[in-house]
């Protein structure tokens, strides 16, 4: 007996059972209530006087007491029985009658079978879920027919019941041994089907699906009204020749797009049912026929409907021995390979098709191999599923034979590679697309002109070449231009920003990453980058984060299977897996650099803006040396590459800079002096170049009057002398307002630029050498370089700072070994920092601070002096724009410290004569410079040997010492002027408090405020 349930709903299939017993126990009831009538009439028959007969006496009355005390006890105990029965029949009567009224509604159910409803209207309202579905009992009562047509037959109320059902789904009862459970839904489907004119979700699953059922499902799957998107007939023992009955519905049903067909029995007659079916259907979208018999035969003829179908997006032919050769006998071999070979050549004609699940076929290498060969050709299936066989699949989604299934099953991947993600399926194992790409010039140094492209290695593809596109983007002109256009295969575009692109998809987790081109291994300084764990060499890398969600095929622009890999020679990617990249600047120690000088790098990059500003500031228009077309000409001669300028890069500017640097440290008798040249530097300079004779007399007595004049004889000899230099030098020399440390006795850049351009002029126009009247100075200074400067250069062996830092700073191998003790260069750097910059919140040494250092670790000695330590300061320090508004070129950050310590290694290996290689020495002249600045902890911190100075108030101090200083020296002087004017002795102080400013100013800036007549040091205390 079947009954309508839901939910766990009770199902009264004893019924009659409980009523039967219900019966006996009201049987029993009516017995019991006649007994306990006799009973109580006997007891009230019984009287105290004794019964007739007895005799009188006291024996007697003792006989009646004990006996009706007797009779009481027994009394007591029957009523306890009593009360217990009747306690034990009430209880058994109201439950014998909520069987009955259980019984009796659920007598109304009228099919036998479970039944789950989802409930819509069909104007759209929100569906609902009723645990008990109340369907009216048909009453049949003067019919004639019988019972069982009676119990399948639906009445007026369950139809406008499942009228509105959009699910259904029929399950068999759990005391329900035999029979088809479909037979009483199925047949009542097909006739009224106009009742389920709204039913979307079928599900007989789990029914023993009988022919009768089958047909009654075929006609009303077959019919127009019929609206059912989702068959789901999982486990139904469908034979094969109920299969092919159920899907030959597919060529008249127009509105499924989903069949679940897993765990039957569909084989040859049932597969070639559907292949034809395929041919015409294309709303079909997914077939699951998992755990049944296809191969041989019903795989060539579900293979042939495939071939044409434009519909199908889902096909799920797991667990199917898809290999197996036929039982018939004399069946011929190879079926199993032609039928491959059509299921093949299917997958690489269909485009439709996204998700293929053969996993767990059984498949040999051979029929892998021919599958791989036609899924190669297919580009839309991206969630392939196909463990189980005897091939697997890689990263892109084509099938491989030369990778072993036992490693899939490693857990440890963090080290693995190709082997650790094969298998995966890009779908189902939430994998997410990735963009790689790498601009020219921003990423790393390649050439875009080169026609030779540029490959990514990933990890997970055991490192194998793959190609990047190539997209060159130009700037926006304007609305109408396009922002950008797609170079060809070896086609060169002028202009623009090249950048390589590739999508591809990757898995969750972290994926190691390079990129190459003709060979050499890159690495994106703009992307993330770190140490391989197990290569221990710099490699990008990302991170990916699980997908959520199912994989949109629309939204993906990487292609399974579009393209391979690159061949490349073994040899050559096994050394490039575990070689370095090559080292760049850009992503180097010495990045700061670049982003604190606007990206330079080089003395180089900074060349023109800095002779631009330096011409400004001459006055070489002002004084009609030259005219503006002369100046623009003398701004090329000096800025471009003249022929012999080994150690100044071939620049004339660039030279004189040079010299400039070298000479300014040279003599130092304050800090600030380092940074200009004086008249005692400057002879030393002209003399040692061979620009002028040696003075031969005095030294000073070439200032004096009239010393020019008297080597006009040398003039006209085609020399000039000292005392025409002296004169140009005070003509060259001004005193500026804004000059923080250009005075009347030294000179700043553009003044050195000056005097040398004007000392050209006197050697070679003066002496009628150059006898053009055009571009007179500019030649000029072309033969005062190739005939003084450069040979003096070359015999002093005076190097620009670019040569340096490209032979010694700018190097890998130099840079590691910085690398490895950069920790402690910081802490000696920030230690030993004075100033902080208020932008940036970087800390900047100034020159005093590097020679304290300096002092302080012992590296003073014979190999490396005080004033090669100014030197190196001031070389390690990048050309500034503008000297007299700026305090750059006075202060080092910490690469140009790093290039400080550098280039002290460097000049003291080269006095040595060591030829050990810096990245050997720079280490230890790192360690030796911690040992002697730090002791070491107990807990391994470094403890300073010299307690660090506060560097304002160390600042602070030195003021108050040089005030001092300067004013015991004025007092000496005041005391010898009163000394020998007979007047007596003022102290410092009371003369400071008559005029303190003048005490504080030059002699000529006193001139200035006392009057234009020059005042005597001992005339100031009488006014």
């Amino acid at each position: 007996m079947f009954s309508w349930r839901q939910d766990g709903a009770i199902t009264g299939s004893n019924i009659m059972n409980a009523a039967a017993k219900a019966d006996e126990l009201l049987g029993n009831d009516e017995e019991d209530e006649r007994e306990e009538e006799e009973e109580a009439t006997s007891e009230r028959r019984f009287t105290p006087g004794g019964s007739p007969g007895s005799p009188p006496g006291g024996s007697l009355l003792a006989q009646y007491h004990a006996h009706n005390a007797a009779h009481l006890k027994k009394m007591k105990a029957d009523l306890e029985k009593l009360d217990n029965e009747l306690a034990m029949v009430t209880f058994k009567k109201s439950k014998a009658k909520q069987i009955q009224h259980r019984a009796k509604v659920m007598a109304r159910a009228e099919v036998p079978h479970h039944v789950n409803y989802k409930f819509g209207g069909p104007k759209g309202e929100g569906s609902k879920n009723f645990t008990q579905p109340w369907l009216e009992r048909i009453d049949l009562s003067g019919s004639s027919q019988s019972s069982s047509q009676k119990n399948n037959t639906i009445g007026a109320k369950s139809k406008a019941t499942l009228g509105k059902t959009t699910m259904l789904t029929v399950r068999r009862g759990e005391n329900d041994h035999g029979g088809d459970a479909g037979d009483a839904i199925l047949p009542q489907l097909s006739e009224l089907t106009s009742v389920f004119r709204y039913l979307e979700v079928l599900d007989i699953s789990g029914n023993q699906m009988s022919k009768t059922g089958v047909v009654s499902l075929k006609e009303f799957l077959g019919k127009r009204e019929c609206h059912v998107v989702s068959l789901k007939a999982d486990h139904a023992n469908l034979s094969d020749g109920a299969g092919a009955s159920l899907l030959s519905c597919l060529k008249e049903n127009v509105s499924l797009r989903k069949i679940h067909l897993a765990h039957n029995c569909l084989k040859h007659k049932a597969m070639q049912v559907l292949g034809d079916g395929l041919e015409d259907n294309n709303t079909l979208t997914s077939i699951t026929l998992s755990w049944n018999n296809v191969f041989g035969v019903g795989l060539q003829a579900l293979a042939n409907g495939l071939a044409v179908n434009k519909g199908l997006k889902k096909l799920d032919l797991s667990w199917n021995l898809l290999g197996r050769l036929e039982e018939e006998a004399g069946a011929s071999a190879e079926i199993p390979r032609d039928a491959m070979r059509a299921f093949a050549d299917a997958l690489g004609t269909n485009r439709t098709l996204v998700l293929l699940d053969l996993s767990n076929c059984s498949l040999d290498i051979d029929l892998c191999g021919i599958l791989g060969k036609g899924l190669a050709h297919n580009n839309s299936i991206f969630g392939l599923h196909f463990i189980g066989n005897k091939a697997t699949t890689d990263a892109k989604g084509f099938l491989r034979l030369d990778i072993a299934t036992e490693d899939l099953t490693t857990e440890d991947i963090k080290d693995q590679g190709e082997s650790s993600f094969c298998g995966q399926c890009w779908d189902q194992h939430k994998w997410v697309e990735h963009r790689f790409t790498f601009t020219a010039g921003h990423s790393g140094p390649v050439d875009p002109q080169s026609r030779d492209p540029v490959y990514v290695h990933l990890m997970l593809d055991d490192w194998k070449p793959d190609n990047m596109s190539v997209e060159r983007i130009f700037p926006k002109r304007n609305q109408k231009d396009a922002v950008g256009a797609r170079a060809g295969p070896g086609e060169q575009q002028q202009g623009g920003e090249v950048t390589y692109k590739l999508s591809r998809m990757l898995p969750p987790g972290r994926v190691w990453y390079f990129f190459s081109q003709q060979g050499r291994v890159l690495c994106a300084c703009d992307q993330l980058m770190a140490n391989h764990p197990r290569f221990h060499v710099p490699r990008n890398f990302v991170d990916i984060e699980p997908r959520e969600g199912r994989l949109k095929a629309n939204l993906v622009m990487s292609q399974p299977r579009l393209h391979g890999w690159v061949s490349m020679p073994e040899d050559v990617l096994s050394s490039m897996r575990v070689s370095r990249p090559e080292w760049d600047v850009l992503h180097s120690i010495y990045a700061s650099r670049g982003q604190n000088n606007a990206g330079r790098f080089l003395d180089e990059d900074a060349v023109s803006d800095a002779l631009r500003t330096d011409l400004g500031l001459t006055k070489l228009l002002a004084m009609r040396l030259v005219d503006e077309a002369e100046m623009e000409v003398l701004r090329g001669v000096l800025e471009e590459n003249s022929s012999g300028c080994e150690y100044a890069s071939g620049s004339i500017y660039k030279s004189i800079v040079t010299l400039y640097r070298w000479y300014g440290p040279q003599e130092c008798h304050s800090h600030d002096d380092s940074f200009t040249i004086s008249w005692t530097e400057c002879v030393k300079f002209v003399t040692d170049s061979g620009i002028c004779k040696p003075w031969e007399g005095p030294p000073g007595s070439e200032k004096e009057l009239g010393a020019d004049e008297r080597s006009m004889k040398d003039l006209q000899a085609g020399e000039i002398s000292l005392p025409m230099i002296w004169k140009e030098y005070m003509i060259v020399n001004v005193e500026l307002e804004a000059e923080a440390d250009n005075d009347d006795d030294t000179l700043a850049r553009f003044e050195l630029l000056e005097l040398i351009l004007r000392i050209a002029a006197l050697k070679y126009i003066a002496t009628r050498r150059v006898k053009s009247k055009k571009n007179r100075m500019a030649e000029a200074i072309v033969l005062l370089n190739e005939e003084c400067l450069q040979p003096y250069m070359l015999a002093q062996n005076i190097e620009s700072p670019d040569r340096v830092r490209m032979k010694t700073f700018y190097k890998e191998d130099v840079c590691l070994a910085i690398e490895s003790k950069r920790k402690h260069i910081q802490r000696v750097f920030t230690d030993h920092c004075s100033t902080v910059n208020n932008l940036n919140g970087q800390y900047r040494m100034q020159l005093k601070d590097f020679l304290a250092l300096f002092k302080h670790a012992g590296l003073y000695d014979k190999w490396f002096t005080m004033g090669d330590a100014r030197v190196v300061f001031v070389m390690s320090i990048l050309i500034t724009e503008n000297e007299l508004t700026s305090n750059e070129h006075k202060e080092l950050d910490f690469v140009d410290f790093l290039e400080a310590c550098v280039r002290t290694v460097y000049i003291r290996a080269m006095r040595q004569n060591d030829k050990t290689r810096l990245r050997h020495i720079v280490p230890q002249f790192v360690s030796d410079l911690i040992h002697a600045l730090y002791n070491e902890g107990f807990d391994g911190q470094l403890v300073p040997k010299r307690k660090k100075k506060n560097g304002v108030a160390e600042a602070k101090a030195m003021a108050e010492k040089a005030q001092k200083k300067a004013n015991r020296q004025q007092q000496r002087t005041q005391a010898a002027s009163d000394k020998k004017s007979g007047r007596k002795p003022r102290t410092l102080a009371k003369l400071s408090m008559v005029r303190p400013e003048i005490l504080m100013t030059p002699v000529k800036k006193r001139q200035s405020i006392l009057g234009s007549k020059p005042v005597d040091k001992g005339e100031i205390g009488s006014r």
